[in-house]
């Protein structure tokens, strides 16, 4: 997808175009004609801002408006965005930064259990994690306690 302000970038006037989904339909985008409603009209968008139409006089059908995803450049070295793959990237950065936070929660409440003393249930919640994750807490608490020193001795 692609705003309302990008769409002449995207899909300037004159580009050669064909439907995705319609073998048979290719044409060009073009200004809706006179007599048409938007006479002179490109494009359209929602209120949010994006495009969510291009007018195209398609070569056998006239001028209608098409969902731009549902439009594949004719001469085009690259395909117009992918809605359906830009979702499906966004949705992988969320996955690894909520696992990032949960990696996070998971060390937290092993230093809380550490803190409390509570020995027995951080070693079965030490055991659950990942070596790899355990080792890191292991470094992040020697760093801790490294610093502690610091600050005590330095505070005489």
């Amino acid at each position: 997808m692609f705003t309302i302000e990008q769409a002449p970038e995207v899909l300037p006037v004159g580009t050669r175009v064909r439907h995705r989904y319609r073998d048979d339909w290719a044409g060009t985008v073009a200004p809706r004609p006179e007599g048409k409603s938007r006479t002179g009209q490109v494009y359209d968008g929602d209120v949010s801002g994006w495009c969510v139409a291009v007018n195209v006089e398609w070569d056998d059908r006239g001028h209608l408006w098409t969902n731009p995803r549902e439009l594949a450049k004719l001469d085009a070295e690259a395909p117009l965005p992918d809605v359906f793959q830009m979702m499906a990237e966004g949705l992988t950065r969320f996955s690894e930064g909520f696992a990032l936070v949960q990696r996070t929660m998971q060390a937290s409440g092993a230093m809380g259990l550490a803190y409390r003393g509570d020995l027995d249930q951080l070693r079965a919640a030490l055991a659950e994690l990942p070596a790899e994750q355990v080792r890191e807490i292991s470094a992040a608490a020697a760093l801790l306690a490294s610093t502690a020193d610091e600050v005590l001795t330095d505070a005489g």
